[in-house]
């Protein structure tokens, strides 16, 4: 996964094969609070790709440890550990 142009925001099943897994690992995975948090677009989730490559980068620590600040450190992400 990289930081290449691409659609700003993925679907569930865009997620499924960036991280290649299944759709249902991927909706398993959020409702356990192992993604970094979804972004609501009308009824659908969808995940910010260039929050979910820096979430990668930093070892797919849990939601509750992870945090992502794009203002204060250009786009990088920042984690709880």
């Amino acid at each position: 996964m990289d930081r290449s142009p691409g659609p700003l925001l993925l679907t569930v099943v865009d997620v499924a094969e960036t991280l290649a897994t299944s759709v249902k690992t991927v909706r398993r995975m959020d409702l356990a609070g192992r993604l970094p948090p979804p972004v609501r677009v009308g009824r659908g989730l969808r995940w910010r790709r260039a929050e979910l490559h820096d979430w990668v980068v930093a070892g797919c620590p849990a939601r509750d440890e992870w945090t992502w600040n794009t203002s204060c450190n250009g786009g990088r992400a920042t984690n709880g550990r």
